[in-house]
Order: structure tokens, then sequence, then C-alpha cells
């Protein structure tokens, strides 16, 4: 059985692994057994991603009707995963990774001087390797580590 990560607290900082969701929001384990876990909203992870270890600022705020401890992520103290498998498409910025990670809230760009990068094309499925990511406005850059094939679908499945 998994050890539970545990969460430090200093001040009004907490340091903590954390889970996030689909849509962008997160949660860090309050200490306190007892306690609702800490909230951070969309648009405040700052390049947490799912399993990283993470430095959060807390906050006092009205959620309906209620006063709430939520969270910002300040500090990214060390990232849980490298590599994602996902499925190429492209735009006009060039290609990009779609995560097949469900808790993977952002698409990855393939970065521009990435050597693999001419032998792809929509709708492939490759592993890439994380690039250092520190702008949340934009999104992670990666480099292909393998090309794994094509997507499948259901409809050429014999069922």
């Amino acid at each position: 059985m998994p050890k539970k990560a545990q969460t430090t607290t200093a001040g009004n900082r907490r340091t903590g692994v954390i889970s996030t969701t689909q849509k962008g929001a997160g949660y860090i384990d309050d200490p306190d057994p007892k306690k609702d876990s800490i909230y951070i909203e969309p648009g405040f992870l700052n390049t947490a991603l799912n399993g990283d270890t993470v430095e959060v600022a807390l906050k006092e705020k009205n959620i309906r009707g209620k006063k709430q401890i939520v969270g910002e992520v300040v500090k990214v103290v060390n990232r849980n995963k490298a590599n994602y498998v996902g499925i190429v498409g492209s735009d006009s910025q060039g290609f990009y990774i779609t995560p097949d990670d469900r808790k993977m809230y952002v698409n990855i760009r393939i970065a521009s001087n990435d050597s693999n990068k001419n032998s792809i094309q929509k709708d492939d499925k490759v592993q890439v390797k994380l690039n250092p990511w520190t702008n949340s406005k934009i999104w992670p850059t990666g480099a292909i580590i393998k090309i794994l094939g094509k997507r499948t679908t259901m409809s050429r499945w014999k069922l």
C-alpha cells in the first residue's frame, strides 16, 4: 500500500503533493486529517502538474457564503513525472500532443528544435519528455522520445 504524501505547514504556506483535475484546478491535503483539502482554483496552479510536490500560499476566500482556505502554487518543489504519452495534433504554431493522462490539464507543444518532429503526423501516438516549464501562460514543450504508432479508434475494432 503506498504511503500517504506528507504535507507540511509554515505560516501561511503549505508544502505537499498536488492532485490536479482536467479542468486545471488542484488540491493538496491539509496536515490535519479532520480538515478539508486545500483547493487551488484554475489559473493558480502556476505550472504544477498532478503528483508534483508544491509550495502553496494560503488565503481565506468567501465561497458560496462560507469562508474557506484556498491556495496558489508559488513553487514547484519537485516534478513528479517527466514523460507523457499522447496523440499528436497540429495548429498554426506546429505540433502538440494531447496527453492520455486525464489529470493533465494542458497540451504539450513539440519543441521547435526537436529533430524528430519531421517524422510525426497528426494522430500519431507518441511519448514525449517534458522540458522545464516555468511560464504558465504558454503550453509546456517536450521532445519526442518515441513514436508509438497511429491512434486507434473503436471503428477499427471488430466487435
